[in-house]
């Protein structure tokens, strides 16, 4: 080898090996980072906002990726709400509550007190729960309205569970037969009980078909007392679910006032039954009419002949007082 090649195996090696080193010093320190924060990197992966928070000062210790993410430059004023819920007073907290923020306007907050890097700290978590809470909202509104509708429509739910035996009222069905949700119990005896004593037959064994050999558009119409004492005309209409194996589970069913409907119906029966008789008395009243008129014609024809033969016989005579009572009885 001649001197200049000598030189650039010497320069190659000696980059060689500050390239090694420098390399080895970056794994070194990246092992180390690791090391110290081995849960930094799960912390800023969760999908909830995270807080540390001094329990000396009240000062903000860490905030994850999330809590970044989300509360921004508010990441101050957001520990300070979240101090409004007591968080540093040393009991675990696990409550809904709902924040400034429009991105997270529902939290699920909460909080423990431990030790971190060996000082007393709270830990605080948010979780975002609007979507939750809008589809609860949405629900309960669904509700609402179902309720309403079911109110104005005089209907009554009920469910019962075929392998348990167990029956449920809802709180309007019980309504419509003037019992408060308490004072009517949740069993098919109770229902039973109920029934029209000339219905009860008859609705049992309807039922007990229709368990047998299930069929679409089941209803049912029958009498069952009211807390008063009378009887309420109803409608049930119920429905057969299954279960995976095809077995029977549970039957769905409504029921429905139609009392006024019956009165109404009965009222409108006798209208017309009244309008049918008035008619028939006004037939037979023209009918009537129509004859006295024709005798009036006849006997009146009679009394003028009865006139002229009364003028061929003497006063006294038997024909002439025969004639004479003629003419009476037409008069």
């Amino acid at each position: 080898l001649n001197g200049e090649s000598l030189c650039q195996s010497i320069a190659y090696s000696i980059d060689r090996r500050e390239m090694l080193h420098d390399l080895h010093n970056r794994q070194n320190a990246q092992r180390a980072s690791l090391q110290k924060t081995p849960y930094k990197a799960l912390l800023n992966r969760i999908d909830e906002a995270m807080f540390l928070i001094s329990l000396e000062d009240k000062s903000l210790l860490f905030a994850n990726d999330v809590a970044k993410a989300w509360f921004g430059k508010e990441l101050e004023s957001t520990v300070e709400d979240l101090l409004e819920y007591r968080i540093l007073e040393g009991e675990e907290i696990e409550l809904e509550i709902t924040t400034r923020h429009s991105a997270i306007p529902n939290a699920e907050l909460r909080s423990v007190c431990m030790e971190w890097k060996g000082k007393p700290t709270c830990m605080a978590t948010l979780r975002n729960i609007s979507k939750r809470k809008r589809a609860e909202d949405a629900f309960l509104a669904s509700q609402r309205r179902l309720e309403l509708a079911l109110k104005a429509s005089n209907i009554g739910l009920w469910s019962w569970e075929l392998r348990t035996n167990q029956i449920r009222f809802t709180e309007r069905w019980k309504a419509l037969l003037g019992y408060r949700s308490f004072e009517f119990p949740d069993s098919l005896n109770a229902f039973r009980d109920n029934l029209h004593p000339e219905d009860r037959e008859r609705v049992i064994n309807r039922f007990k078909k229709f368990l047998r050999e299930p069929w679409p558009d089941f209803e049912c119409e029958y009498r069952l007392q009211h807390k008063d004492g009378s009887y309420r005309d109803v409608i049930c209409r119920a429905e057969i679910f299954s279960d995976k194996e095809g077995r029977l589970a549970k039957m769905v069913g409504s029921q429905i006032d139609i009392t006024e409907r019956k009165r109404m119906e009965g009222a409108t029966l006798q209208f017309e039954k009244q309008i049918l008789e008035t008619q028939r008395l006004e037939s037979l009243g023209v009918m009537a009419g129509g004859m006295a008129h024709s005798l009036n014609n006849l006997l009146t024809s009679i009394m003028g002949n009865a006139s002229l033969l009364k003028a061929d016989f003497e006063e006294e005579s038997d024909s002439s007082k025969r004639i004479q009572r003629m003419e009476q009885c037409a008069e």
